[in-house]
């Protein structure tokens, strides 16, 4: 089932050039990397998607996991440690039709690496497919959103028949089990624009987790309950008194919280304009006595 929870706009982003056309020139390798070396039924393995043998920088990427739905069910698919940062859409997926999409991107541009981690259930034994689709687009870091392609290496994975000696494995609860980290480089901030969401203010936020990757983000204003929600999220309160705070948690459950400090709600704040104003008037107030005594 479809997660549908794309951004609507990308406000940290940098300009993901999706409409700019191109001709298509093979530039890349897709390889997935399997977290083990026998699979059977039952069995929870991870697959790493990476991108390799690039010869020059890409920025962005539209991509397209297909995978044969007989044999195999998505469990969870991480970004964590992954060369992109930025997702516009995170990675949605459907174990109906065999299908997960994604576009992330990275302003700098990178050479390659890892993409996502999906976890896989094997549901039965048999030859299990899965690869990136050939629909698949990559765009290179020229300043032109120039379209290329990857070459794309299919995994034909064989699923063994679980004879009940062996426990199922499962890598994917192994690795969030072990993950202790809590997410770093929580970033806030404060956007207002005439054009979106009616000139409402918002915050945008992004944070790392490399281990497990992130799982969703809440958002708490004053006294209120935290709610989770996207980025970008609308301010309840527009006046920008409250205080606003922002909690990422990764797959393992790992939490960091960060206080917004919001600058112009300080400069709004009564007690400070009201500062301001004795400030102001004492200043005046010397002026005019220095003014006399020179006189």
């Amino acid at each position: 089932m479809f997660k549908k929870n794309f951004k609507i706009i990308s406000f940290t982003f940098f300009g993901l050039a999706l409409i700019f056309a191109a001709n298509f020139a093979q530039a890349a390798t897709s390889s997935f990397v399997l977290s083990t070396g026998q699979v059977r039924v039952g069995d929870v393995f991870v697959a790493e998607l990476k991108l390799e043998d690039l010869n020059q920088k890409i920025n962005a990427m539209d991509g397209l996991v297909i995978f044969d739905p007989a044999f195999l069910q998505v469990q969870d698919v991480s970004t964590g440690d992954s060369v992109f940062k930025l997702w516009p859409r995170t990675p949605d997926f459907t174990s109906i039709e065999g299908k997960i999409m994604f576009t992330g991107g990275v302003p700098s541009g990178t050479m390659g690496g890892s993409i996502v981690k999906v976890a896989f259930l094997a549901k039965k034994a048999g030859q299990a497919n899965f690869y990136l689709s050939d629909d698949s687009i990559l765009y290179l870091n020229d300043g032109k959103g120039t379209k290329t392609s990857a070459q794309n290496q299919k995994v034909a994975l064989t699923v063994l028949e679980s004879d009940g000696s062996v426990p199922a494995q499962n890598t994917w609860q192994e690795n969030l089990t072990s993950d202790k980290i809590s997410p770093k480089n929580l970033i806030i901030q404060l956007g207002k624009d005439p054009y979106t969401f009616d000139g409402k203010y918002f915050i945008s936020f992004f944070a790392e987790d490399k281990e497990s990757g992130i799982d969703h983000y809440e958002v708490k204003e004053g006294d209120k309950d935290f709610v989770t929600t996207v980025s970008p999220y609308i301010l309840a309160d527009q006046s920008l008194k409250s205080k606003i705070f922002v909690k990422a948690v990764d797959k393992a459950g790992n939490a960091k919280t960060v206080e917004f400090k919001n600058t112009k709600a300080f400069y709004l704040q009564p007690w400070f304009i009201g500062l301001v104003l004795i400030a102001v008037i004492y200043f005046i107030w010397q002026k005019k006595k220095k003014k006399k005594t020179n006189s």
